[in-house]
């Protein structure tokens, strides 16, 4: 007999979201694209859909489990969902970034923008089956360890017993992965790569910053002040116009290579979003007031709040998850009992964590964009002036992050998974590629130790500071 809240949970949930997800477009949109970029708001949507329901998913897997099977093929689910994922993150979305990219202002073409966005999927397209290819030869086998008893003549591999006349042995059964499920793997490994460094970053900076924004929040000026500071700010905008035209007029003349180009251009957009950050700032300031005082306090609430959950990451990373063995179940304790009390509280709480998770990674890597600009381009969301470009950036790190975070999270929670399909999936072959398999077990410390590299560097320098100025000998040299 199927279970009425499991039915509910699958249909209420993703209506709720899509609802949520069709607002968020709409307020983050840029006003240009209002009436426009209906494709790529498609995309947008069903990627952001999919990759909330991954995360949700995960409590419902637990609410599904028998014994001895679940009433929802779940295993069937997880991996429909993660091909899609993977396709999007892979071939659709890069397709719908390299498409608007290659739009220009004059002269624009639409096959132009067609053959930009194929070209760009094919140049990842080939990486990627490279990578795939290569690495599922050598490490597409999971080497689970399994006990081996030997009673008398009779040998075989199965589970721990209690015999006492069986003498027993720890080996490896070697299993070939299927190709489907290595796609996630290879997909995942790529996200791993962004957990460690910009969830690192970000569990620091996300707390760090709310905190800052109070205080640096803006104060009520006279309106004399505001013209003054206005005036500034407007000649600032005119340095930077001329900065933008000499990087363009050298671009076009062929005195600067592709690789400086992009360096600048990166501190260019860098500046250019720091300056329109201080412009609304200074018009804050000047109607200070109302909701933006409330908003302004909330930042503070929500820091001490943020700094609480980024501790209690911390300690469970430390203590259930170290390379010997858990030392104590820790938040695991706490999402069972939470359970017990009342099954939504401990899906509650495992949602909260996941997406607090997912919520520091996007956070380390515009904090990492901003300070390491000539490295990769900052992608800013931005109320009523996000760009599709970045919108759909930041949605191709939501996908990728949103596995990760899953698999991260059910070995996080391995206990209060234990039964479920995803955990069946990610402990039993994942988590025991070959090779691949150190890497799951070393990398979170790698993630813990920028956490005190970057608080170390955000009480040095606490705000983000333009790059691109004329003063910048830097600039001398484009």
């Amino acid at each position: 007999m199927i279970n009425i809240w499991l039915l509910v949970l699958m249909i209420v949930f993703p209506i709720v979201l899509l609802a949520a997800n069709v607002y968020f477009i709409v307020y983050f949109q840029h006003i240009d694209d209002k009436y426009a970029a209906w494709a790529a708001k498609a995309v947008v949507l069903v990627s952001l859909e999919l990759s909330e329901c991954s995360i949700l998913m995960l409590p419902l897997d637990v609410a599904n489990r028998g014994p001895p099977d679940g009433e929802i093929p779940m295993d069937i689910i997880w991996l429909v969902v993660y091909i899609t994922m993977a396709a999007l993150a892979i071939i659709v979305v890069p397709f719908s970034m390299f498409y608007y990219e290659s739009e220009e202002a004059e002269n624009n073409s639409i096959c132009k923008q067609i053959r930009g966005g194929i070209c760009g999927v094919v140049v990842v397209l080939i990486i990627f089956t490279i990578v795939f290819v290569v690495s599922y030869i050598f490490f597409g086998v999971a080497e689970v360890p399994v006990q081996r008893l030997l009673c008398g003549s009779i040998s075989d591999l199965i589970p721990t017993s209690d015999c006492p006349q069986c003498a027993s042995s720890n080996i490896n059964t070697n299993i070939r992965v299927s190709p489907a499920l290595y796609v996630i793997s290879t997909v995942t490994f790529f996200g791993w790569f962004l957990m460690i460094i910009m969830g690192g970053i970000g569990l620091a900076a996300l707390p760090f910053d709310l905190i800052a924004d109070f205080k640096y929040r803006p104060r009520t000026i006279s309106e004399d002040t505001f013209t003054k500071h206005k005036h500034e700010l407007a000649k600032q905008v005119l340095e930077l116009k001329k900065i933008g035209e000499t990087l363009k007029d050298k671009r076009v003349h062929g005195k600067i290579n592709a690789r400086k180009y992009r360096e600048k251009l990166n501190e260019f957009r860098q500046s250019v979003y720091l300056l329109d950050w201080e412009y609304q700032r200074l018009k804050d300031s000047y109607s200070f007031k109302g909701v933006k005082l409330f908003i302004a306090h909330a930042k503070l609430v929500l820091g001490f709040l943020s700094i609480g959950v980024t501790i209690m990451w911390i300690l469970h990373i430390i203590i259930y998850m170290p390379p010997n063995g858990p030392i104590d179940p820790f938040l695991n304790t706490v999402a069972i009992k939470l359970n017990d009390a009342w099954g939504m509280l401990g899906t509650i709480f495992y949602g909260i964590m996941a997406f607090y998770l997912l919520l520091c990674v996007m956070k380390g890597t515009f904090k990492f964009g901003m300070r390491f600009f000539f490295l990769i381009p900052i992608y800013p969301m931005e109320v009523g002036r996000t760009t599709m470009s970045a919108m759909l950036f930041n949605t191709a790190l939501i996908l990728i992050e949103s596995m990760t975070v899953t698999q991260f999270c059910t070995e996080a929670f391995s206990q209060f998974t234990h039964t479920t399909a995803i955990n069946q999936m990610f402990s039993m072959c994942v988590y025991n590629l070959r090779i691949i398999k150190y890497f799951w077990i070393y990398s979170q410390y790698v993630l813990l130790g920028f956490i005190p590299l970057t608080l170390i560097v955000l009480f040095i320098k606490p705000r983000d500071i333009p790059a691109a100025s004329q003063d910048d000998p830097r600039f001398d040299k484009v």
